[in-house]
């Protein structure tokens, strides 16, 4: 009876659809190769501001193929882009189905459940983002952060925050959280003790300011701890008065919102800001410049040079392209190309001190002579 059953299974092995024939496993089908024509030209229309526009485009190519790489991740960051948190996290669920350790989609997907308050799924997405991505302290600062702050799971949150000062011992995010963990434990000395070590390496930082004043004042020392409060309410403002030029209604705005965060030294939110210029007005240059400003300040020097081209148009001859496409240029270890912009540049007005510093690191590291130098 033995021997007849298994002669059954093998018989319904043979004739399961698609398996005529088999001796064994049908071989998993290859990935769809990426549209990547199609994905180039979405992402170009979300960075001029027609999101919508884009998203349309990428759901007709999936309306008419199976799941696709890129698509889906491409889709699902736009939708993210424009709130549509559901219908994202269904994108970045059927990338991961196609490529499990794609690290980007599993942040996304996080950010999403986030947006959505579903923390244990928060959790899961930046803990699997972690392991994936071993150099990087965010994904377990941002699983520590919900672990204290939604879900009050202290012991393992410590944990997670740990491992981002491990991963990167200078930065302050998961520096202060772990410091409100301590206060959230009653470990009120161990609380100082970090937040005082903070102070002195991130004077600027306002939430330093304000939980080592409660410190303080919690100790007795009022008038240091009113002092130090005092300085993270003047700190907050300016913070604050930053976050209104980032969400202001108008290209200019945004723009000066990402000059000011570049000088925070904070590329990735200047890009926010500047890619917000380019949808406010797609016309005005400045948003465009910005773009390409931080990404030749990233390495991404053919983006930056797209962004040049599309300024260009907007404001053809101004100092700012020519400037920001020698620099360019120079990253992308095009020399002479690098040098015809920077003459142009010189032409239209005298560099300053600091951009001839910038354009001497530029050139020197591409290996060219600095046309004009004065």
């Amino acid at each position: 009876m033995q021997e007849i059953a298994s002669s059954l299974v093998g018989l319904l092995v043979l004739l399961a659809p698609g398996c005529e024939g088999s001796t064994g496993p049908a071989p998993s089908p290859e990935p769809r190769p990426k549209p990547r024509a199609l994905l180039q030209e979405a992402r170009a229309l979300g960075e001029r501001g027609r999101r919508d526009e884009a998203i349309e485009r990428l759901l007709a190519y999936r309306e008419e193929h199976p799941p696709t790489l890129g698509v889906e991740f491409t889709l699902g960051t736009l939708l993210l882009a424009a709130n549509r948190n559901e219908e994202a996290i269904a994108c970045f669920e059927a990338e991961l189905a196609l490529k499990p350790d794609h690290v980007a989609s599993w942040g996304m997907l996080g950010t999403a459940h986030e947006r959505r308050g579903e923390y244990e799924s928060v959790v899961e997405c930046f803990t699997e983002e972690a392991r994936l991505r071993p150099d990087d302290w965010r994904p377990p600062y941002r699983s520590g952060l919900v672990l204290r702050k939604y879900l009050h799971r202290l012991e393992e949150a410590e944990r997670d925050l740990m491992e981002a000062r491990r991963r990167n011992a200078g930065a302050v995010e998961p520096a202060v959280e772990l410091g409100r963990l301590h206060m959230d434990q009653e470990r009120l000395q161990e609380a100082e003790a970090l937040f005082a070590r903070l102070l002195r390496d991130h004077p600027e930082n306002p939430e330093v300011h304000l939980h080592l004043g409660q410190l303080m004042i919690r100790d007795g020392r009022t008038e240091e701890g009113q002092e130090l409060l005092g300085r993270f309410k003047l700190l907050a403002a300016e913070r604050d008065r930053l976050a209104q030029l980032e969400v202001a209604g108008t290209a200019p705005t945004s723009c000066r919102a990402g000059q000011e965060l570049l000088r925070l030294e904070k590329p990735r939110k200047a890009l926010a800001a500047y890619q917000r210029a380019c949808e406010l007005d797609p016309a005005d240059p400045c948003g465009h410049l910005g773009v390409a400003r931080v990404k030749t300040i990233q390495g991404k020097y053919r983006d930056a040079l797209a962004s040049l081209a599309r300024a260009s148009k907007l404001s053809p001859g101004s100092f700012e392209v020519h400037y920001g496409s020698a620099l360019a240029l120079a990253g992308a270890r095009r020399p002479e190309e690098a040098q015809v912009a920077l003459r142009a540049a010189r032409k239209l007005r005298t560099l300053s001190a600091s951009e001839e510093d910038e354009v001497r690191v530029a050139f020197h590291a591409a290996g060219a002579a600095t046309p004009g130098a004065r």
